[in-house]
């Protein structure tokens, strides 16, 4: 649990939220944040390639039509808990697995990679959470 508004600001937000802001939001959250879920990420759970299966198509060998993206990976510009850098990795290992096990050229991963200008971890709680909102649309759209 984070002890203070300070900490959970700078943790999950963008630094232009202001603590009252904070606050607020803490009044609807739940006291404590679950504990268990950093150590279910200390390993692998899926291999991209199999999730890459059930939402990408076709299979190994042909081209994809068109360019839909299947994947979305949208990241926090100022996410200071999964950083860009890390999120950009997560695409590219779609990306990589689309290409070297489905077959796809790399036109055609059906991986899309997006950072929203300005947010932090809590994309869809910060302020400018429109921004994404609309990129999410955007990338829904076009399915």
């Amino acid at each position: 649990m984070l002890s203070h508004p300070a900490l959970v600001r700078r943790a999950f937000f963008s630094p232009r939220v202001s603590e009252p802001f904070v606050e607020n939001f803490l009044a609807h959250s739940a006291p404590y944040e679950a504990y268990l879920w950093p150590m279910s990420m200390l390993r692998p759970f899926a291999r991209a390639a199999d999730i890459l299966r059930q939402i990408v198509s076709p299979a190994k060998g042909h081209q994809q039509q068109g360019n839909n993206k299947k994947l979305l990976v949208l990241a926090g510009e100022v996410d200071a808990i999964v950083r860009t850098t890390v999120c950009r990795k997560l695409a590219t290992t779609y990306e990589v697995a689309s290409v070297q096990e489905l077959g796809h050229d790399t036109a055609h991963t059906g991986v899309q990679y997006i950072v929203v200008a300005g947010l932090g971890h809590h994309l869809q709680n910060d302020l400018g959470w429109e921004d994404g909102a609309q990129q999410l649309l955007e990338w829904y759209q076009q399915l």
